[in-house]
């Protein structure tokens, strides 16, 4: 016996084995074959019968009929009838029985209510176990959603924190001349700029900007100040004047515009992120040699070395 989300079920065979139905005789032929459950049933169960192998023949139809009777928690009787001029040489049936202990049976009618609202209490758990199921999927998500807002913000705020510790570094006198030294240094030189992650260049691939693994003429790029007021503003353009620039996440490399200017922050020592001045979107390495503008935040993939030429 198997026990199913609290329903007792018993499942197994019956032949006929013998040729009680085959005796020659017109009209109704019947043979009974009695059947002990593995496991007694703690209430009596419903019957199913299915026929699974005939044996028979006849001069029009072929007549069969299989009932399950007299049925106990123990036990059950199964009849095998046929009739007119039928022959049955043998009949094998399955069957399943099930007792489900939400809906006892009986065969009072005077118990009709009673199984009515044991129905209504089955289905009413159900529903309840639906419920429950979709608010805690629906918590679920939720929290997967706010542990990726807290992660964005934990990020935000390192960022955030980081510059705060820069403008109160070049709030010093001597850092900011440094700092303003260090930028003026990038003014009119040739870079190689290298992903700190993936150790490969920044390149014009034909009007777009994508990462090589070499450096070589298209991977070298010339770094020009926007104006002298604003020490960490940039013009990025290669040896035939085309500008670096950013249209949503693509790097393109062509005529200069007004998303041609960037912004160069040092992250740390000799390490730099490039921001685009007018949508703030960083560039980024990817692990496919990609470049992209997408993100507003600083990793490991926004962080670039530069390799004077």
């Amino acid at each position: 016996m198997s026990n199913f989300q609290n329903q007792e079920i018993n499942i197994g065979s019956v032949v006929l084995g013998d040729r009680s139905l085959s005796n020659g005789q017109y009209g109704d032929k019947k043979s009974i074959r009695h059947v002990d459950f593995d496991v007694p049933f703690s209430g009596v169960p419903k019957v199913s019968l299915g026929i699974n192998f005939l044996d028979a023949s006849s001069s029009d139809q072929t007549r069969i009929r299989c009932v399950a009777q007299n049925i106990t928690t123990k036990g059950m009787d199964i009849s095998f009838t046929t009739w007119n001029n039928n022959t049955v040489y043998d009949v094998a049936v399955d069957y399943v029985a099930v007792y489900n202990p939400r809906f006892r049976n009986s065969n009072n009618n005077n118990n009709t209510q009673t199984i009515n609202q044991q129905r209504n209490q089955y289905n009413n758990e159900n529903n309840n176990y639906y419920q429950q199921n979709q608010q805690s999927n629906y918590e679920r998500n939720n929290d997967s959603e706010d542990k990726q807002q807290r992660r964005y913000q934990d990020n935000n705020y390192d960022n955030n924190n980081y510059n705060r510790n820069d403008d109160e570094d070049q709030s010093q006198p001597q850092s900011q001349n440094q700092s303003q030294g260090q930028s003026n240094n990038f003014n009119g030189r040739n870079v190689n700029i290298k992903s700190n992650k993936f150790n490969n260049y920044l390149r014009d691939n034909n009007g777009k900007g994508d990462m090589s693994p070499t450096a070589r003429i298209n991977e070298t790029w010339t770094i020009t100040s926007v104006s002298n007021n604003n020490g960490d503003l940039y013009y990025i353009h290669n040896r035939y004047n085309h500008y670096l620039s950013s249209n949503g996440d693509r790097v393109l490399v062509g005529e200069k515009n007004d998303s041609s200017v960037w912004k160069i922050s040092q992250r740390k020592q000799g390490v730099y992120s490039i921001q685009n001045y007018k949508n703030s979107n960083y560039l980024s390495a990817t692990d496919k040699s990609e470049a992209k503008t997408n993100v507003r935040v600083v990793n490991s993939w926004e962080e670039f070395t530069f390799n004077f030429v």
